[in-house]
């Protein structure tokens, strides 16, 4: 006679352990099992909308500094140099003039072009101030000069304005533009001293006996 054995199912002690070939178990709740995918696509979809932010911010930027760049003048600074220091290019439209001679250097030399090519631009000479624009220029003796004033500070900009006349007697007025820190003060200082000195009266020569 063959005695049924004991049932594995209602015998705890002879339930069957899964073994590393068995299928995993299967999960019957549907929240946990959708849990983990939803997390990776949120984790994702922020990833992907930080991204486009960034995008979006840098291209903002890079739109308004090209804007900046066309609307703004960014020429730099363009200091008052002495005639030696300045480029030869920049003294060109000086030359063009024919207000100098060809082997004549400027004391002082101040460009206010703003394609910095010194087609717009101050010259002091050695006996007169010269101001350019394009091909032409207009010529002021220092011993013409009537009176030289200053509008403005260093640090913020100034204009400075010789007035006088020119050898046939005309009135001229020049006006120097310069931008913070390119040296119009010091200008002002040199116009003054060549006004004082071309104007001042030369004493007498004593002969002694």
């Amino acid at each position: 006679m063959i005695f049924p054995g004991p049932d594995p199912q209602n015998n705890p002690r002879m339930r069957l352990v899964p073994g590393k070939h068995d299928a995993p178990p299967i999960i019957s709740n549907p929240d946990l099992a959708a849990a983990p995918g939803c997390g990776l696509a949120s984790y994702g979809a922020l990833l992907i909308a930080f991204c486009l932010l960034g995008i979006i911010a840098g291209g903002g930027g890079m739109i308004g500094l090209t804007i900046g760049m066309l609307q703004g003048s960014d020429r730099g600074p363009s200091p008052l140099r002495a005639g030696v220091a300045t480029p030869v290019y920049l003294m060109g439209p000086l030359r063009a003039t024919r207000l100098v001679a060809l082997t004549e250097v400027p004391l002082a030399f101040h460009d206010e072009s703003d394609d910095m090519d010194g087609t717009l631009a101050c010259a002091m000479m050695a006996d007169r101030l010269i101001f350019v624009q394009g091909e032409a220029g207009v010529v002021l003796p220092y011993a013409k000069l009537a009176a030289v004033t200053a509008e403005g500070e260093e640090h913020r900009g100034m204009k400075v304005t010789a007035q006088g006349t020119d050898a046939a007697g005309a009135p001229v007025s020049i006006t120097c533009g310069f931008r913070a820190g390119e040296g119009g003060s010091r200008m002002l200082a040199q116009l003054e001293s060549e006004r004082l000195s071309a104007q001042s009266t030369p004493r007498p020569t004593e002969v002694s006996p």
